[in-house]
């Protein structure tokens, strides 16, 4: 038993700091929570209204969310990071990324924060024709790309932080 505390308690404290990383190097950023789809091969962002909910339960500490989609209810578990539609039981994979928002200054000199990126869909990191490669050099002359700060989630060994356009898989299990 008391093996059993001590591996709790561990498991405990490397989630608390890896919040704690999390919450320090990510306080600019907009937090932005997506699910797997399997038949297109690609992650989708949540509507925005699900978004806060999912998002207000994850920083309260919440285990669970429910949210309701389209008339369909679903159960988000942050333990599993897993999306489970309540009626079909189907089960799809959830993460959080971190978004850096850049503000746009207007002709009236306001600003205004542009909605984040789709997510690169994993048909087209995998591949290997020649329409990727042109794809590639337009969007290198078109402007910058944006990047999101990844941090490794070791806390005992600190390595330099690393600017790429990955996104961040949080599980806290």
């Amino acid at each position: 038993p008391a093996f059993i505390f001590l591996d709790l308690y561990e498991k405990v404290s490397l989630a608390s700091k890896r919040r704690l990383i999390i919450n320090e190097n990510y306080r600019e950023c907009t937090r932005v929570w997506q699910w797997f789809d399997e038949r297109a091969v690609r992650w989708n962002n949540y509507p925005s209204i699900q978004n806060k909910q999912i998002d207000g339960a994850y920083a309260n500490g919440e285990p669970a969310c429910k949210i309701i989609i389209q008339r369909r209810n679903y159960l988000i578990q942050f333990s599993t990071m897993l999306q489970t539609n309540e009626d079909t039981h189907n089960k799809r994979p959830i993460m959080l990324t971190f978004v850096k928002l850049t503000p746009k200054t207007n002709s009236d000199r306001s600003t205004q924060v542009p909605p984040p990126p789709p997510p690169p869909t994993l048909s087209s990191v995998f591949s290997t024709s020649d329409t990727s490669d042109d794809r590639y050099r337009r969007r290198k002359s078109t402007g910058p790309i944006k990047t999101k700060k990844v941090e490794p989630m070791d806390t005992e060994q600190q390595q330099p932080q690393i600017d790429t356009t990955i996104s961040v898989i949080e599980s806290l299990a």
